[in-house]
């Protein structure tokens, strides 16, 4: 079952500091990047309305 999450930042730079965050980092190695994790695909794209 697909899971969507439409986001918006304020900036690009803000939203890349999200990505930093030590929090967002440890999810994507456990659920998404490692092999027992419970994400088995996913998609991160970023739009910008310029």
């Amino acid at each position: 079952m697909p899971i969507v999450f439409n986001e918006r930042w304020s900036s690009v730079e803000a939203f890349e500091k999200h990505c930093q965050r030590q929090k967002i980092v440890d999810f994507f190695e456990k659920e998404c990047l490692a092999d027992d994790g419970l994400v088995a695909e996913y998609n991160v794209t970023a739009y910008m309305d310029e």
